[in-house]
C-alpha cells in the first residue's frame, strides 16, 4: 500500500483513534525496529546516566508511542484546512507571536521534539517562510514530504546542498527561517559542544546566520494537548555574541532543558554522538 493511502486514511482519523491506535503501533515498531530501538537505549543511557534500565525501557516505549502519535497526527493535520490549523495548533501570545516574525528578520531553532511537523503547517498557513530540509533517501517519501510541507505554497525548502547565501538572502527578504540544528552533520562547520555532558558535533549555522543578517533568534517548544498542539517559545538575548562556542552552548542547554521536562517527546532515534573528537570512541 502507499504512502498516499495511508494519508488518506489517517487524514480522516479523529483524535481518539489516533490516540488508540498509536499505543500498539508504537509497541509493534518498538519490538521490530531493532536497529531504532538500540540507537534510542544509546541515546538515552548517554544523556541520562543515573537512570536505572526501568526507567529508560519505559522512555524509549513511551518515545515509539508519542512518534507514531506525532506521525498520524502530521498525516491528519496535512488534510485538513487553515480553519483547523488555527483553532487546534496554538501558539503562546499567538499574535504577539506573529508580530515579532513580520517585523523581525528571525532564525526559528526548532529541535527534533516530536510533532514538529505542526510548526511549519501554523507558521506557513499565516505568513511566507523558509524551512531546513533533510533529503530523503526514498524518493516516494521524499516527493510527498515536500508536498505536504509547501502545502500553503508560500514555503521554501532548502536543502543541505543549498548555497548559505541563499538561506542569507531568503532571511534578508524577511521570510522566517526554520532550523532543526540537533543532527550530527559530521565534522564540517561543526563544533563540539556537550549535550547533556558529551560532546557533540553541533552545526555552528544558527550564530553564522544571525551574525550576517543581524536576526533574532527564538527556540521553539512544542507540547500535544487532547485537543491539539501547543507551542511555545524562547527568545534569545544578546544573541549572537563574539563566541559561536558560548552561543551554541546556550542553544544546547535550552534545548537540553526542555528535552529533560518530557524526554520521551524527543527524537532518540538518530546518532546524535556519531561523530566523535577520538576517531577510536564509538558508541553505535
Amino acid at each position: 500500500m502507499s504512502i498516499k493511502f495511508f494519508y488518506f486514511l489517517l487524514s480522516k482519523f479523529p483524535n481518539p483513534i489516533r490516540i488508540f491506535f498509536s499505543i500498539p503501533v508504537g509497541i509493534i515498531l518498538f519490538i521490530l525496529l531493532k536497529k531504532r530501538r538500540k540507537i534510542c537505549f544509546t541515546n538515552l543511557k548517554i544523556c541520562f546516566p543515573n537512570s536505572n534500565k526501568i526507567k529508560i525501557f519505559s522512555i524509549a516505549l513511551k518515545t515509539f508511542i508519542t512518534f507514531v502519535l506525532s506521525v498520524f497526527d502530521s498525516f491528519y493535520f496535512w488534510g485538513q484546512k487553515k480553519t483547523t490549523i488555527k483553532n487546534k495548533i496554538n501558539i503562546k501570545n499567538e499574535k504577539l507571536f506573529f508580530d515579532f516574525l513580520k517585523k523581525n528578520k528571525t532564525i526559528i531553532v526548532l529541535p527534533h521534539f516530536l510533532g514538529i511537523e505542526m510548526v511549519g503547517l501554523k507558521i506557513s498557513s499565516v505568513m511566507p517562510c523558509v524551512i531546513h530540509y533533510l533529503k530523503q533517501k526514498n524518493l516516494m517519501i521524499d516527493r510527498f514530504l515536500k508536498e505536504k510541507r509547501t502545502k500553503f505554497k508560500n514555503v521554501v525548502l532548502v536543502e543541505q546542498k543549498d548555497s548559505f547565501t541563499k538561506v542569507v538572502r531568503s532571511i534578508n527578504n524577511n521570510l522566517p527561517f526554520i532550523i532543526l540544528p540537533d543532527m550530527d552533520f559530521g565534522i564540517k562547520n561543526n563544533k563540539f559542544i556537550d549535550f547533556f555532558n558529551i560532546p557533540a558535533a553541533t552545526v555552528d549555522t544558527v550564530p553564522r546566520l544571525a551574525k550576517i543578517t543581524k536576526s533574532k533568534v527564538i527556540l521553539l517548544k512544542i507540547n500535544r494537548r487532547f485537543r491539539g498542539y501547543f507551542i511555545d517559545f524562547i527568545k534569545f538575548d544578546n544573541f549572537p555574541t563574539d563566541s559561536i562556542e558560548n552561543d551554541l552552548i546556550k542553544i544546547n542547554r535550552a534545548i537540553e532543558s526542555i528535552v529533560s521536562e518530557k524526554p520521551y517527546n524527543y527524537y532518540w532515534f538518530h546518532r546524535r554522538f556519531k561523530t566523535r573528537p577520538n576517531k577510536n570512541e564509538k558508541f553505535y
